[in-house]
């Protein structure tokens, strides 16, 4: 079995394992199968620790989501939304923790008096300490004469004897069920509580959206693209954006309830019972009627209790565990790769048309590179902008420290944050203090402007080569005429030459009704051009004629591709909107800066919105390395 890491490519001993471990980094490729590496596939050596919380019964309503996903990207019908799914349902306090709320008293009543059995223990002590004589010492004592301390003709003195003990066992059947249902109960509470707290999450983000959207304090077109997505989870019925109030109100209530329940199951392990009950067959009981839980007028309850909570919690056998995490992760990365598809194709984000299925597919927008998508056989989500390969690892957890430079250039890392709420931060600098990188970004089922993350990661990548291959392309000049195209350029003034590479680009718009006539007469009429030999000079005037046709073809490429980067816009760009293709302003208040290549930037003019707050409408990219 060799061992892959996702964030190269590249195979590594195991010996070169970090002491931490990122679920999803690591892949462990066998002759004919690849498995994750977690605790049920792989040993941990000492000091070594998986990063596998996410793993935990007490996350499994997002397991159920996470899996409602992936069926639907399997599906390749792009309706995958990644998203919290069933918000509504999720509100409902439910009928296990209804039933329980009324019928704690009688739980918290056993702990106080539990049910037992008197067992009778025999044992042989000194006559001293001796409380009660068990009725078999005459027949032991009359076996046993080493036990005697005295004797004489008509009787004896025992020195040690059998004594009767009876004790109070608790560690009974009913006890071992009320010990696993206590513990089961807490941590299905846990796991619903966590999942409210993530309906709460998003509700809060949601009525600041709602806020934003009819006070028009936001950034609209931000606002308009976050409200949609999270329209498709929230309010699928009427597809119109509502407020949430109520649903907030009852989320907290729902959540302080179910803490409430929490707390109170806890504070039961405090009683000596816990400590009664042989916990390994609390571990794998199994329910079975009994009169005491049939007639006891506080056990009852528990059989209710047990019954209800077993078809609520839907648990998964041990043996099954294996399976079960892989499939866990492998849905995870499904959700990952839905994210990917959702910023893509959706008409409020990138727009593109798509052609395929979820997990393999070629999408097309005019004006734009054709993008590419599929996820290879190791689980790296593989994207192809243009010419550029975009690789994305998914993994389930925030990532250990790690050096940039240990990630290639073209990786990103999709980290699953299954612990800080991003949207209870109000403060920016503290938001992001938790991005290790700009290409290791957080993402979560709650947080609703993780599909704005991803596209803003693509649509720097269309920048950068809308940036490259339009304003800042470069066009050969052949080495024999480059002198004479020097000494003529202010007759196309527009271009700027590159004596060293022979070369030029563009640096003003372009102006294809330039005098052809005037240009070929400098060249010929120069004294290096007369001194050259008849056939040089033929050679020559060729050259500066195929120049110049390419010029014009170059002239009206450029002219034809220069239109505004914003998708909303694409009006074309006139010679009026920018003196120096440095500076582009377009009608709609769209600029395109490249004046700077390290901070090649594009914006709104005049919003008055930060950054942060323009989301994919802020764009910064750097085409060189800092010195």
């Amino acid at each position: 079995m060799e061992l892959l890491d996702r964030y190269t490519g590249n195979y590594i001993d195991y010996s070169n394992l970090p002491q931490i471990i990122d679920l999803g980094r690591f892949a462990i490729v066998g002759d004919n199968e690849i498995k994750e590496l977690t605790s049920s596939t792989y040993k941990v050596q000492d000091g070594q620790r998986i990063q596998q919380d996410i793993l935990d019964d007490a996350n499994k309503d997002k397991h159920e989501i996470f899996e409602n996903i992936a069926e639907l990207f399997d599906d390749g019908n792009f309706k995958a939304v990644p998203l919290l799914q069933g918000i509504k349902s999720g509100l409902v306090f439910g009928d296990f923790a209804t039933q329980l709320e009324e019928e704690l008293s009688h739980i918290e009543a056993i702990f106080h008096a539990p049910y037992s059995k008197l067992n009778r223990t025999i044992e042989k002590v000194p006559v001293s300490k001796a409380k009660r004589i068990s009725n078999r010492s005459n027949q032991y004592l009359a076996a046993h004469t080493e036990d005697w301390y005295h004797k004489s003709l008509v009787s004896f003195r025992p020195s040690r004897i059998l004594t009767e003990e009876v004790i109070m066992d608790e560690d009974v059947y009913e006890n071992q069920l009320l010990i696993a249902f206590v513990t089961r109960a807490a941590k299905y509470l846990e796991r619903r509580i966590r999942h409210t707290r993530d309906i709460s999450s998003f509700l809060k983000k949601y009525n600041q959206l709602m806020d934003k959207y009819k006070n028009s304090t936001g950034w609209y077109k931000r606002v308009r693209r976050e409200l949609s997505l999270a329209g498709d989870v929230y309010d699928e019925e009427s597809g119109n954006y509502k407020s949430s109030n109520s649903d907030m109100e009852i989320a907290t209530s729902t959540a302080r309830r179910l803490s409430r329940l929490r707390d109170s199951l806890l504070k039961l392990r405090q009683f000596d019972l816990f400590n009664s009950v042989d916990q390994r067959r609390v571990k794998n009981i199994q329910y079975h009627d009994t009169n005491v839980l049939i007639n006891d007028k506080h056990y009852r309850y528990l059989k209710d209790l047990w019954i209800l909570l077993i078809k609520e919690e839907h648990s998964n056998k041990d043996d099954e565990k294996a399976s079960e995490d892989e499939l866990i992760v492998c849905n995870i990365r499904k959700y990952g790769a839905s994210l990917i598809n959702y910023a893509v194709k959706h008409v409020e984000y990138l727009g593109y048309e798509i052609f395929g299925q979820d997990n393999n597919w070629s999408a097309k927008r005019e004006n734009c590179p054709d993008l590419n998508f599929h996820i290879d056989k190791f689980g790296v989500l593989l994207l192809s902008v243009g010419a550029t390969n975009l690789r994305f690892v998914v993994l389930c957890s925030m990532p250990s420290p790690v050096q940039e430079s240990q990630i290639p250039d073209n990786t990103y890392i999709l980290y699953l944050d299954n612990e800080q709420d991003m949207n209870d931060i109000e403060d920016s600098e503290s938001k992001k203090s938790l991005y290790v990188s700009e290409r290791i970004l957080p993402v979560s089922l709650r947080d609703i402007s993780c599909v704005e993350r991803v596209a803003t990661i693509i649509k720097k990548e269309l920048l950068k080569q809308y940036v490259c291959n339009t304003i800042l392309k470069v066009y050969d000049i052949p080495r024999n005429i480059l002198q004479y195209v020097l000494n003529a350029k202010d007759y196309i003034g527009s271009i700027g030459i590159d004596l060293k590479s022979s070369t030029f680009m563009f640096g003003k718009y372009p102006d294809i009704e330039f005098n052809r006539y005037k240009f070929r007469e400098i060249v010929c009429g120069s004294e290096s051009f007369k001194e050259k030999k008849h056939p040089e000079q033929v050679e020559i005037q060729k050259s500066i004629d195929d120049f110049l046709d390419m010029y014009e073809l170059a002239s009206m490429e450029l002219i034809d591709k220069l239109k505004c980067f914003d998708s909303d816009c694409s009006m074309p760009i006139n010679n009026w909107q920018c003196e120096n293709l440095s500076y582009i302003e377009c009608v709609c208040g769209s600029v395109l800066d490249t004046t700077d290549l390290q901070h090649i930037q594009f914006y709104k003019k005049g919003t008055g919105f930060s950054p942060d707050e323009l989301g994919m409408d802020y764009l910064e990219i750097s085409l060189q390395q800092p010195n």
